[in-house]
C-alpha cells in the first residue's frame, strides 16, 4: 500500500512539473477569423513574394482566413514556430 500512495504522489509531481515547464512562455494570442460557415482546413503560404507580413499588435497575431481558405505571407515559418506555447482563438465573422 505504501509503495502505491509514493508512486500516485510521485506520479502527480511529475505530471505537475511537465504542466509548469510547458505552460504558454509568452502572452501572445493567435485569433483567427473565419467566415461564416466556413468549413474544412485553410492554409498558410509562407514566403510569398509581395504579400503582406504578419504582425503581432498588443499581444494578438489575427489572422482572416479568406473563403478560399488559403492565407498568404511574406513572412518566414519561423514566424509562427518562433511563438512557442501560445493561446489561440477562433470566430467565425461575417
Amino acid at each position: 500500500m505504501g509503495k502505491k500512495i509514493w508512486l500516485l504522489i510521485s506520479l502527480v509531481l511529475t505530471v505537475v512539473l511537465i504542466w509548469w515547464i510547458s505552460k504558454p512562455s509568452n502572452d501572445t494570442t493567435v485569433v483567427y477569423y473565419l467566415p461564416e460557415g466556413f468549413k474544412g482546413c485553410f492554409n498558410i503560404y509562407f514566403n510569398q513574394p509581395k504579400e503582406k507580413e504578419l504582425e503581432i499588435i498588443d499581444d494578438t497575431l489575427l489572422l482572416v482566413v479568406p473563403e478560399n481558405g488559403d492565407i498568404l505571407t511574406s513572412s518566414p515559418s519561423k514566424f509562427i514556430t518562433d511563438l512557442g506555447w501560445h493561446k489561440n482563438k477562433a470566430f467565425y465573422i461575417d
